[in-house]
């Protein structure tokens, strides 16, 4: 697993706000996801929104010998993205929520 890993994967979820004074009712949204990784350098990114601005999100992904490590932009990482970096072959166990 040396190349690049990209994708993009468009979907209709169910998604809120979630903020320290409360959260917004879940509505459904068409959400773009951008996630690509590189196993050599063991880093990646993603980038997810809604066709407005609503919602939107970034954030890094750190890998150690093809684990997920760590990531960033968001509380909990989406299974959508999840799911990709376990299709693409990557460890994801202790970093997730199902």
């Amino acid at each position: 697993m040396k190349d690049a890993k990209k994708t993009t994967i468009v979907k209709h979820e169910q998604i809120r706000h979630e903020t320290s004074s409360g959260a917004t009712p879940f509505e459904t949204q068409e959400i773009t996801y951008h996630i690509e990784v590189s196993p050599i350098k063991q880093y990646g990114h993603y980038e997810m929104y809604n066709d407005g601005t609503e919602y939107y999100a970034e954030g890094g992904l750190w890998f150690q010998e093809g684990r997920l490590v760590d990531y960033d932009g968001v509380f909990q990482l989406p299974q959508t993205i999840s799911k990709q970096l376990i299709d693409w072959g990557f460890e994801v166990e202790g970093v997730h929520n199902d």
